[in-house]
Formats: C-alpha cells, sequence, structure tokens
C-alpha cells in the first residue's frame, strides 16, 4: 500500500521495500516534507453592535506564516491596520463608530509554504 496519511506537517522518511516472487527484494528511503495545509475564508459583512456575535472583522485563515490587513473608506483613507489574525477591526475609526457603509479591505499574507498571495474586497457594516 503507496498511500499513508501524515496528521502533521514536517519532514518524514518514507522508505519503500519491495520484493519480487523469488524473493529478491529491494528497499529505497527518501524523505518528503509535508507542508501545512492552507485555507483562507473572509466574511463579507459585519455587525459591531456589541451583543457577542459578529462584532469584528476579520478572516479566518490556516497556514499563514505572515499577515497584513488593511482597511480602507469609500475616499480611500486607511482607518485599520494590523498584523494579528487573532485581531479585527471593531467598526470604529479614532474611537468613533463608522457609519454604516461598505469598506474595501486589502489582505497579504504569506503561507508557510512560501507562497505570497494578495486579497481584495469589500465589507458591509452593518448597524
Amino acid at each position: 500500500n503507496t498511500f499513508y496519511y501524515f496528521p502533521n506537517a514536517g519532514r518524514y522518511p518514507v522508505a519503500l521495500t519491495v520484493s519480487d516472487g523469488n524473493g529478491c527484494a529491494d528497499t529505497v528511503i527518501k524523505t518528503v516534507e509535508i507542508l501545512p495545509d492552507f485555507s483562507f475564508y473572509i466574511p463579507n459583512a459585519f455587525t459591531p453592535n456589541d451583543d457577542g456575535r459578529n462584532d469584528f472583522f476579520y478572516p479566518v485563515a490556516k497556514g499563514v506564516k505572515f499577515y497584513e490587513m488593511l482597511v480602507f473608506d469609500r475616499w480611500g483613507d486607511e482607518i485599520f491596520q494590523t498584523t494579528d489574525l487573532s485581531e479585527g477591526w471593531n467598526g470604529y475609526y479614532k474611537n468613533e463608530a463608522c457609519k454604516q457603509d461598505s469598506y474595501v479591505w486589502k489582505i497579504k499574507l504569506t503561507t508557510f509554504g512560501g507562497e505570497e498571495k494578495e486579497y481584495t474586497g469589500n465589507v458591509l457594516l452593518i448597524r
């Protein structure tokens, strides 16, 4: 059987042994590198009304080594910036609640595999 599930990322030595009907056998050993899974999801709306549900805007990502998110208002002014995946935008700028509107976001990230990705989109702030 040449199938094996590796539960964690890392470098693993893998051995393959074959034999023929006459009892002759041979083995080869190679190292394989299993990279972490990568996934990325970002919502298109949030409701920062302090009800404990959907109060912050942030992506859900897996397998990310470096991350930066910027949020802009409709005039292109930067109103939020973070490099922490667990820190979301709370719908405020300079301690004032932003109005219900559509905002532009830009995310740059690097996966653990070294791949650089850039995403842009809109999020609707609903009050």
